[in-house]
């Protein structure tokens, strides 16, 4: 608890966020790496490389690293 009084204001260096599936999806869709038109664009065009798309649901227990 002290260590956290005395880091106040310092951000940290990465944060995790564990849920399930579709809390996690939730995220990715306000994140804007998730969405219909991304799916879509995949299924089409499988080769296609994505560099900021999440083409698949994520599986049951997930995280997320910022």
């Amino acid at each position: 608890m002290n260590a956290s009084i005395h880091n106040f204001g310092k951000s940290p260096q990465w944060v995790i966020y564990s849920s399930h599936d579709v809390t996690v999806g939730t995220v990715l869709a306000a994140l804007n790496l998730w969405n219909a038109e991304c799916i879509y664009d995949s299924f089409k065009h499988p080769d296609k490389p994505r560099d900021t798309c999440v083409t698949e649901f994520p599986p049951f227990a997930s995280s997320v690293v910022f």
